[in-house]
Formats: structure tokens, sequence, C-alpha cells
């Protein structure tokens, strides 16, 4: 993909050659050229790792375009535990401030299960906006970023599958967000 039309190629050859290398043209020995390459990258320091970020955007980390995709990329990080008497905790980290998620238990289609089959509850550092006791579920993480949500399989049944999908709702002025998270959990 180039950056430059063939016209607005022409046009800089005939109007800039000094931007060209003295009417090399666009090719590779041409100043332009070589911007275009260079922005086409996918080498490390080039394409979006060469576009700066301004320093006023407090809520990301990275100052290149290449490192604020990275950061606004990744999901909380879910870490299923052991069933026990019909409820596995699922640990939640996130980005380190205090962030409302929706949790929802869903189908293997992504439909939303019967409150008679599952229930959730927010049972670590983070705290309940909603009631508990219904397949999904508003909560907050910690300050850290922290929560544990408890999945309970009210029916008992064995060897039943579910899937646990947490999105972010909202966070703190100047924080980010990054997509939802889904994973499978398989009741003994």
């Amino acid at each position: 993909m180039s950056l430059f039309t063939n016209e607005q190629k022409r046009r800089i050859n005939v109007n800039y050659p000094a931007l060209t290398n003295r009417g090399q043209g666009m090719g590779a020995g041409g100043l332009l050229g070589l911007i275009e390459r260079q922005f086409a990258s996918t080498a490390a320091g080039f394409g979006a790792a060469a576009v700066g970020i301004s320093t006023a955007i407090t809520q990301l980390v990275s100052t290149d375009v290449n490192g604020a995709i990275d950061e606004l990329s990744k999901p909380v990080t879910l870490t299923v535990g052991v069933e026990a008497a019909d409820v596995i905790a699922v640990d939640i980290a996130g980005p380190a401030h205090s962030a409302q998620y929706l949790a929802t238990v869903v189908d293997a289609n992504g439909a939303a299960v019967a409150s008679s089959a599952f229930h959730l509850a927010e049972t670590g550092a983070g705290a309940e906006v909603s009631n508990t006791a219904q397949p999904s579920l508003f909560f907050t993480t910690s300050v850290d970023g922290y929560a544990e949500i408890s999945v309970t399989d009210v029916v008992g049944a064995s060897g039943a599958t579910c899937y646990l999908s947490i999105t972010p709702a909202s966070v703190p002025a100047g924080a980010k967000a990054g997509p939802a998270a889904t994973l499978s959990i398989t009741f003994d």
C-alpha cells in the first residue's frame, strides 16, 4: 500500500525535486520513497512505532501508536480456580484502578443462561453493584484492579459447561478499559 497516489508522486517529483533526491523520484533513492517505506514497515521502530503520542494523554503509558494499541487491546486476565461444592471462583486482574464490569454467564452460542442454572457473586477484593444470585452481575474491581467472581452451578449438573464473559462497563476519568474477556468453565 502506498502513502501517495501516482499523481501525487508525479507532482512531488516535478515540484519538489530536492525531496526526491534531486529528481530520482519516489523510488529507492528518493527521500519520500524512504519515508513511505518506513511508515509501511512492520519492523521494530518503524510503522506505527514511529508515530508518537502527545504526553498530554496521561491515561496511556506508551509514547507511540504501536504501544498504545497494545495497551488498549489487553483484556482483563481471568484465572479459573478449583471447584468446591458446585462453586468455581474466577480471579480477575485488570488495570491498576477501580473499574466497573458486567459479568455474564452464557451458553456455547453466546446466549444468556436461565437464572435457575447459574448464579454469580463477587467474593473477592471487589464489590457487587447489582444483586447476587443471578447469571449476570455488575461489579467493581478493587483500586488495584482485582476481583473474584464465584460461579455457582445451581442445578448441580455433573459436567455442566458455561462461559463467563467479563465486559468493561465504566472506568474512572483518564483511565482505559480493554476489550471483553470470556472463558469456559466446566463443573465436575
